[in-house]
């Protein structure tokens, strides 16, 4: 995120030019000579400290998180101070740096506020503000800076964080049956042929496109809360009946069953985290299907050891049952995609 620049104070008429320097920064160096002269000179102990240097700055400078100065553009000091991490901690710091950001840019411009009030008060009065006042007239244009550029301290709610659980198991849930059927080829109904074991593993990619047409429906007519619902029981029945298989035709109608579902959930799982995201984590929000995908191959890997043997092949096979349970118990704190509410009802309050 670049960091916008800033004029001179003397520029500034008032706090209305604060908020229009935010939406408007200053680049042209013909409006930044110093100007100040009288008024700078007559200032207060303690003033000099609001001004960013005790000399004129006499061209457009950028404000650092940390509230140095620097006189690279907001396109060079964006690149700089992203190239300068690795990527993933650029990535992953990136709601970080924007607050930080935003903090040094409010504080800055009420100082610039607050400076700006006491020359209209020298002007007056030959009288500067008394510190009290200062930190009071500071402290309020702070605030009401923080207030418009919308800097929300809690970004991460418990209803977030069930719904991207749920979400994320059912992501998962689809990793995992990608590659459950990997291992057990030798143990699970031993008799079988070569040819049910791949009619079994392969209709798996025959359930999943129906599942994705049914989602795109389904995500508009029953919600993505009522889509999710589906999604959870269809897994479940699928795995209820893998695991519970008597021969090869129960583990093939299972495999169907659940690549639906994993078609289905393909669907509405970034739909519905796409929409429930706050803006600073929708990137974050975005990468989670395809890690809790790949999380799920990995897991039944390597779950596969122990369990992918004639007496433990079941087990392995539960593991989709017992996620689709979890979900279950889940399923009354979901929440519904405010958007779909929205489109529903413009004047809803859910």
């Amino acid at each position: 995120m670049p960091t916008p620049h800033y004029h001179h104070p003397q520029q500034i008429p008032g706090y209305g030019g604060v908020m229009a320097m935010m939406q408007n920064p200053v680049q042209n160096p013909a409006l930044l000579e110093p100007q100040m002269s009288e008024a700078h000179n007559s200032q207060p102990a303690g003033m000099a400290s609001m001004v960013p240097g005790q000399q004129m700055l006499t061209k457009s400078y950028s404000v650092h998180a940390e509230g140095a100065l620097g006189y690279l553009t907001p396109l060079q000091l964006g690149r700089h101070e992203l190239y300068e991490r690795v990527p993933f901690t650029a990535v992953f710091g990136m709601q970080q740096k924007e607050r930080n950001i935003t903090k040094a840019f409010a504080s800055y411009a009420a100082d610039l506020d607050t400076l700006e009030q006491d020359q209209i008060v020298y002007s007056r009065t030959n009288q500067h503000l008394s510190v009290d006042e200062l930190d009071s007239r500071r402290t309020r244009a702070s605030l009401l800076l923080m207030d418009e550029l919308e800097m929300d301290a809690v970004l991460v709610t418990t209803p977030l964080i069930i719904a991207i659980f749920v979400a994320g198991l059912c992501q998962f849930l689809v990793g995992y049956n990608t590659g459950v059927m990997n291992s057990p080829s030798s143990v699970v109904f031993s008799g079988h042929s070569t040819l049910e074991w791949s009619i079994a593993v392969s209709v798996f990619a025959i359930g999943g496109p129906w599942g994705a047409v049914a989602a795109g429906t389904l995500v508009d007519t029953r919600g993505r809360r009522g889509a999710m619902a589906i999604c959870i029981y269809t897994f479940l029945i699928g795995g209820i009946i893998q695991t519970t298989a008597k021969n090869m035709i129960f583990i093939t109608v299972a495999r169907f069953i659940i690549g639906f579902a994993s078609g289905f959930s393909s669907v509405l799982v970034p739909i519905y985290l796409g929409e429930l995201a706050p803006p600073t984590l929708r990137g974050t929000l975005g990468t989670l299907t395809q890690f809790c995908l790949v999380t799920g191959i990995f897991v039944s890997d390597l779950l596969a050891f122990p369990f992918a043997t004639e007496k433990g092949w079941r087990i392995l096979f539960s593991v989709t049952a017992v996620a689709s349970v979890i979900q279950i118990l889940c399923f009354p704190f979901l929440i519904e995609s405010p958007r779909w509410l929205l489109g529903r009802d413009r004047a809803s309050r859910q």
